[in-house]
Formats: C-alpha cells, sequence, structure tokens
C-alpha cells in the first residue's frame, strides 16, 4: 500500500481582468453621388446622412414563480439563517476572537504575503502557543499549510470568496481554463444585453453561458434541466458517486445538497439516512431542508438516471436559486454573491511535485 505526499515547490499566478462588453455594430454610412449634367460640370458631393446603430434588443424573461415553501431566501451567504441571527455574524464572531495579526515573514514589518486569490495571510495564536498562518473567506477562517501556504479547506465542497465582501472568487488551473470563462462571461453578457442572438435553449448561470447546456421542454410543459451538468457548471466541487448514483452539490458554507436517482443502492440510501425519502415505484423522493428555520419537506421527481434531467421548480425550491425565461434562454442565478465578474477570476499555478513513500517501509518510491 503506497501513499503520495505531496511538496508544493513554485508559485502562483493572480490574474484579474477587467471586461468591458462592446456595443452593438454600426453600419457603415453609405455616399450618393450624382450624376454630371450634360456640360460636363462636376456636381458638388452631397453631405452623407449620419447614420443611428440599431438599438439592442433587451430580453423579455419571466421570472419563475416557484411554489411555497422554498429555500429562495435562505441560500445565500449572508441568508444564512440561525436561531441566534444570520449565520454569517455568528462567522464574525468566531473571527474577531481568533486576535488575527497580518503575516509578516520572519518578523519583518514591512513584508506581508498574500497567496494566489489576493487574499492577504494572516496569522493567529494555537491551543500550544505555536503560530497558524490563515486567510479570511468571506467571514470565515481558513487555514494555510504553514510551509506550503496551501488552503485548508474545511471540506471538499467549501468554496472561496472575497475577503468581507464575499464576493466568490473562480479558480481556475491554466491559462485556456481562464481564456474560456471571461469568453462565457461576455457571450452570457451580450445575450443578455440583445447583443447577440442566443443560442436554442441556452443556459445562462450567474451572468455567463453555458457552453453545450440546453434546456428542454416536456409534453407536460414543464422545463427541466441536467441537474449534474449544471452543477458542475456551478461548482468544480461537485461530487458525484457513478457506484452510488449520488450528486453531492455545493451549498453555502459546509451545506452540500444530495440527489439520488432511482439506481441509488439501498445500502446507500440507508448509510445518508434516506432510504425513507425515495420511493422508486412512483418516481419520486421527499426532500427535506436543512437550511430553513421553518423545517419543511415535499415531494419531488426522482432522477431517472445519471443525467440528473429535473424540473427547474424543483432546483430551484430545494437550492434555493432563482430562475428567469424566455427569448430562448433560461437565466439563474444562485446567489446576488456567485456573480462571474471577471475581476473575480484568479488562475492557480501552483505546481505540485509528487514524491511517494512506501506505507510499510516509508522508504521513497517511484509515484507509478
Amino acid at each position: 500500500m503506497h501513499k503520495k505526499i505531496y511538496k508544493i515547490t513554485a508559485s502562483v499566478l493572480t490574474v484579474s481582468l477587467c471586461c468591458a462588453l462592446a456595443g452593438c455594430s454600426k453600419e457603415e454610412a453609405k455616399s450618393e453621388t450624382v450624376s454630371s449634367s450634360a456640360n460636363g460640370v462636376e456636381p458638388e458631393a452631397t453631405a452623407e446622412p449620419a447614420v443611428t446603430p440599431e438599438p439592442s434588443k433587451e430580453l423579455t424573461l419571466t421570472k419563475l414563480d416557484v411554489k411555497e415553501p422554498n429555500n429562495i431566501a435562505v441560500n445565500g451567504y449572508l441568508e444564512l439563517p440561525t436561531v441566534d441571527g444570520p449565520y454569517w455574524q455568528i462567522v464574525e464572531d468566531r473571527l474577531n476572537s481568533k486576535n488575527l495579526e497580518v503575516y509578516h515573514k520572519d518578523g519583518e514589518e514591512d513584508w506581508t504575503t498574500a497567496i494566489f486569490s489576493g487574499h492577504t495571510v494572516y496569522d493567529y495564536v494555537m491551543d500550544d502557543g505555536s503560530l497558524q498562518k490563515c486567510i479570511i473567506s468571506g467571514y470565515e477562517v481558513f487555514d494555510l499549510n504553514n510551509a506550503s501556504d496551501e488552503i485548508e479547506y474545511p471540506n471538499d465542497t467549501t468554496q472561496l470568496r472575497k475577503e468581507k465582501t464575499c464576493e466568490r472568487i473562480y479558480i481556475y488551473n491554466s491559462q485556456d481554463e481562464y481564456d474560456a470563462a471571461v469568453k462565457n462571461r461576455e457571450d452570457g453578457q451580450a445575450i443578455l444585453n440583445g447583443e447577440e442572438a442566443a443560442p436554442e435553449r441556452c443556459v445562462i448561470l450567474n451572468g455567463s453561458i453555458v457552453p453545450n447546456l440546453q434546456y428542454e421542454v416536456g409534453d407536460d410543459g414543464k422545463i427541466r434541466i441536467s441537474m449534474r451538468d449544471l452543477s458542475y457548471a456551478y461548482s468544480s466541487k461537485t461530487i458525484f458517486s457513478e457506484e452510488n448514483h449520488i450528486l453531492y452539490v455545493p451549498m453555502v458554507y459546509q451545506n452540500t445538497a444530495k440527489f439520488p436517482t432511482k439506481d441509488t443502492p439501498q445500502s446507500v440510501l440507508d448509510d445518508l439516512n434516506i432510504s425513507e425519502m425515495v420511493n422508486p415505484d412512483n418516481g419520486t423522493f421527499t426532500y427535506t431542508s436543512t437550511i430553513s428555520m421553518d423545517l419543511w419537506n415535499d415531494t419531488f421527481e426522482l432522477p431517472q438516471d445519471d443525467t440528473y434531467m429535473m424540473p427547474i421548480e424543483d432546483i430551484s425550491r430545494i437550492l434555493g436559486w432563482e430562475f428567469w425565461t424566455g427569448d430562448n434562454v433560461l437565466k439563474i442565478v444562485s446567489d446576488e454573491l456567485d456573480d462571474t465578474n471577471p475581476d473575480n477570476f484568479v488562475i492557480d499555478t501552483t505546481v505540485r511535485e509528487e514524491t511517494c513513500y512506501d506505507v510499510g517501509t516509508w522508504e521513497e518510491i517511484a509515484c507509478d
């Protein structure tokens, strides 16, 4: 049995981009010439008429009217409630209790550091008296590996946010990924502003078009979309278990929504304590909200396979996302703070060098 241990060796790069979307194109002005008279005198050219560019055609979108109860009012980073008030205030109190100090290298007062995301690095005193480096994501304290500055996320689905503004940060691992994200944002904004025609049944999530994803309209009139594809577009930290047929969709803080299918094994349903929620015979599952102060549950359409085609109203009620439809467009907003502003796009170019050891002898071995 082998265990991989990683050493972080390279630096990181922050990229910020301010995008300005171009307006409508203008037609070239057409000049007219007047025929010469019989005596051959060259006529004077007439003045070219001013050309007024065609105005942008704004989309006509209708907000989805969602049945209650739902999680729309409680799903946001600054909206998640508790009995003691908004959760972010509780997190802020924890933050203040740590008495963070801006990190200075080797005690040099004029030297501070920031990681690839632009976050300022702080430190605080641990119970054993040692110093722990950290950053502030939204109002949460995320520890860093003291040696490599790698972020130690609270769990596998946690998202990174700007300090105190709480805007979501979108992380890409290459320039190509970054450029594609910027292009998707530009295309999404051009469509929403009426500057470009919308592709057939296109999906725009948090301001960016989602390439190759389309919604469907069923015979029952319901609009459905692949929850799996939509979730991956929403967050690369989406987890799907092909073996167990369970989709884990990230929510704010460390919350996760779990979606089964009709093929989810009974043993898995039992382990997740949701066996009584799934009824494959009538094609439904029961969801119980865990983020709302007023606990509620309802029956929803059970996905029939791993594409997770689901009615958008079901998705809206469970995740709290808002939907608009019209003019060949499905517009989705998960949280206003999740807007895909390219100022919040960063590239993580950390290079990880693998060093592998035999677990039995702890001798260094080849990483096959």
